[in-house]
């Protein structure tokens, strides 16, 4: 049973969330994933600017009202 809480206590804290790091890390890789080229220069050119604006959503989720319900995206809903 010790374990069992030691697991849990472990994984909850790891599915909390990406936090600011992943943000700015997928956005970053997502960039070399552009299958256009044209498209892959205009965001290479632009990769700082993207990776340092990637966590301005979650900015805004905690700090202007009525934000928060407009961060989430069911995708369920589009299919």
């Amino acid at each position: 049973m010790k374990t069992f809480f030691i697991v849990l206590a472990f994984v909850s804290n790891t599915a909390y969330g990406w936090g600011f790091y992943s943000h700015k890390l997928i956005n970053r890789h997502a960039v070399y994933l552009l299958p256009n080229q044209s498209l892959f220069r205009f965001f290479k050119a632009n990769i700082d600017y993207l990776t340092e604006n990637a966590v301005n959503p979650d900015k805004r989720r905690h700090t202007q009202e009525g934000e928060a319900c407009r961060h989430y995206i069911d995708l369920d809903t589009y299919h």
